[in-house]
């Protein structure tokens, strides 16, 4: 009895690595109350440090969503944790301009695969911030607690950007 009991409240670490090399900025630092103030949900973000950069899968998983102007895409992970990469501040706007994806919906990606490519020169051009979100948009539908994993730089597919604790 007593086992069973204990396995209730078991718990795992899902590491979520960062998509992209640039410096790390926690959601607070993110100049828009979208992200700042946690309506999405929570996680971090990464201002990108070269001009041509390659978004990379965060996690093993399937990409559930991507928009019409591949600013924003979903991924599912294996643990059942969703994800949203969100490319720049206001990038709708750019009809997708700047933005190559190189995945499609529903296609299961590997942790460090190249899923995007951002000309992050041409978004900072057009006025708008190229400063990378990544958060959890399922956080509140199950037993998540975010660990976070504060560093100077981040890299691509091999820098935990933060931790997800999940309880069962």
């Amino acid at each position: 009895m007593l086992k069973k009991f204990l396995n209730k409240n078991k718990t795992s670490i899902v590491d979520i690595f960062s998509p992209v090399t640039g410096k790390y900025l926690d959601l607070d630092e993110v100049p828009d109350p979208v992200f700042s103030d946690r309506m999405v949900g929570e996680g971090a973000a990464v201002q990108p440090e070269m001009s041509n950069t390659i978004i990379k899968s965060p996690v093993n998983g399937k990409i559930i969503m991507m928009t019409d102007t591949n600013h924003a895409i979903g991924i599912q992970d294996e643990n059942g944790i969703e994800l949203l990469i969100h490319i720049g501040l206001d990038t709708v706007e750019l009809n997708g301009k700047g933005l190559k994806p190189l995945i499609s919906i529903n296609e299961e990606v590997q942790l460090g695969q190249p899923i995007m490519e951002v000309n992050v020169n041409m978004i900072e051009e057009s006025g708008k911030n190229s400063v990378i979100p990544v958060v959890i948009t399922n956080m509140k539908d199950n037993h998540y607690k975010l660990i976070t994993n504060k560093l100077e730089t981040v890299e691509a597919g091999n820098t935990v950007l933060f931790s997800v604790e999940k309880s069962y």
